[in-house]
């Protein structure tokens, strides 16, 4: 049985919205929606947070505003080839070994710098 490897093609379709944040934010943190403000995003810091991450600040226009990446193709990662998840410490990993808090996949590296972002809301919580 072979595995269907993501095509970067589906990269290609960005979705994008500007969004009301925290200031602490920074460009290429991770985002959740925020349980008590509508219409705003919050960081997620650890694979522990039990809201599902739904984004990626792409750009702050001004310090209470970030520019939000859904889905799209990300360049400049130092990531090898396979499924992305958030490990422990709050990085981007491929890693397998994740085994304390939520696994959720949120794209696809290709190994060589670029990847397919996509954060797939269903999350799996480990022991």
């Amino acid at each position: 049985m072979t595995s269907r490897i993501p095509s970067k093609q589906l990269g290609a379709a960005l979705s994008i919205k500007i969004m009301d944040c925290d200031s602490s934010l920074s460009v290429g943190d991770l985002v959740r929606h925020s349980d008590s403000l509508d219409g705003t995003v919050v960081g997620v810091t650890t694979n522990t947070d039990v809201t599902a991450v739904v984004g990626r600040v792409r750009s702050k226009p001004t310090s209470t505003t970030a520019e939000i990446l859904f889905s799209g193709l990300l360049t400049g990662l130092s990531l090898a080839r396979g499924r992305i998840h958030l490990s422990t410490s709050g990085t981007l990993t491929v890693s397998k070994a994740i085994t304390t808090g939520y696994v959720q996949v949120l794209g696809y590296s290709f190994g060589d710098g670029t990847a397919n972002f996509s954060p797939n809301l269903t999350r799996i919580k480990l022991t």
